[in-house]
């Protein structure tokens, strides 16, 4: 709410002060109605000024929260294997490279995981493609629930191999880990032709080191 003070003191201190209290103007006696309606006026016509800019204000930053949303949204999306749900490897290869790094600095191991459905070309084969995309969803899935940590990822490598990646795990955490995702995968019991689906998992660790070579370690 605007502030206007009638004063018959002038002095710039006491003005100063006045201010400082949260006056927005002054009119000093005697009082002249013309000039005061003015200063009215002038004082609500700021106050509507400033109420629309804090409402635009609102405005903006509500419509910058929704971008910024819609950006992480877009940046899931994009990393995002669109059948089976998991990273990509686009994104698993870009959070490699991160954590590998991160890793570096720590001295710390890190582990991977490559996950092969067993005979997969015979499921295609047997039993069509899309009970093949089926299978792949729910191994993705049993993946993921297998795999616990925030920090960790499952991705989608390609075709039927999945890749695991295990940020300050060494290699005994990584083996139990291995046999966890091999077992939820046997646990959906997909029959085929008799056979339950299987997966074979490999699994490396090392720690961090300086290395300039740019690609997989085997």
């Amino acid at each position: 709410v605007p502030v206007i003070m009638v004063t018959a003191l002038e002095q710039s201190a006491h003005l100063r002060e006045a201010f400082l209290a949260g006056a927005t103007d002054y009119v000093v006696h005697p009082l002249d109605a013309k000039v005061l309606q003015s200063r009215v006026n002038s004082a609500l016509a700021v106050r509507k000024v400033v109420e629309e800019y804090r409402s635009r204000e609102r405005e903006w930053k509500e419509q910058a929260s929704r971008l910024e949303s819609r950006n992480r949204r877009l940046e899931e999306i994009a990393g995002m294997d669109s059948l089976t749900g998991v990273a990509n490897r686009r994104r698993f290869e870009s959070m490699l490279d991160r954590e590998w790094l991160r890793n570096l600095r720590s001295m710390t191991p890190i582990s991977l995981l490559m996950a092969d459905i067993d005979f997969f070309k015979r499921v295609n084969d047997t039993k069509g493609h899309l009970f093949g995309d089926r299978c792949l969803r729910d191994v993705s899935q049993a993946l993921s629930t297998a795999v616990r940590r925030a920090g960790d990822l499952v991705g989608r490598f390609g075709g039927d191999e999945f890749a695991i990646l295990l940020p300050s795990v060494p290699l005994e955490g990584a083996v139990r880990v291995g046999e966890s995702v091999r077992q939820a995968v046997r646990s959906l019991a997909i029959d085929i032709e008799g056979t339950p689906l299987t997966i074979s998992v490999g699994v490396a660790a090392m720690v961090a080191v300086i290395f300039t070579w740019s690609g997989w370690i085997i």
